[in-house]
Order: C-alpha cells, then sequence, then structure tokens
C-alpha cells in the first residue's frame, strides 16, 4: 500500500510531477560528477558531489514514509 504522502507530488493535486522530477535529476546530477571527473578533474567532481548530497537529502524528506530508503552517511 502506497503512502498518500507522495499525492500532493503529483497532479492531479500537484501542479505536476514534482517527486518525478527531483529523482530524475538525482540521476543528473550523479551523471555530471562522472562526467566532469573525466572532463574537468577531481575539484569540479567534488563541487558536483556537494550539489548531489544536499539535493538527495531534500528528496528524501519529500516523502517521510520513505525516508528509510534514503541512506545517509557512510
Amino acid at each position: 500500500m502506497l503512502p498518500s504522502s507522495p499525492d500532493n507530488l503529483f497532479p492531479p493535486k500537484g501542479e505536476r510531477p514534482f517527486y518525478f522530477f527531483r529523482i530524475l535529476g538525482l540521476g543528473t546530477r550523479f551523471s555530471g560528477i562522472v562526467t566532469d571527473l573525466f572532463d574537468k578533474g577531481p575539484q569540479q567532481a567534488r563541487s558536483d558531489f556537494e550539489r548531489l548530497r544536499t539535493w538527495y537529502a531534500e528528496v528524501s524528506k519529500m516523502v517521510p514514509e520513505w525516508k528509510k530508503h534514503f541512506l545517509i552517511g557512510p
């Protein structure tokens, strides 16, 4: 059974599929780390990782019932 809390993050209650876009954004940011590691070096990859970490933490809080599925830390 799915929790009801994500209902506000998807149409028709939500204006757009916000949660879906945020999850896709995680994949894009992860790919950016790998690409920048080879193209721009480790410093840029570290910067990308910090942005990914922030994004991941925000997404992990969007659906409280799913928080246990988002591992934070090593």
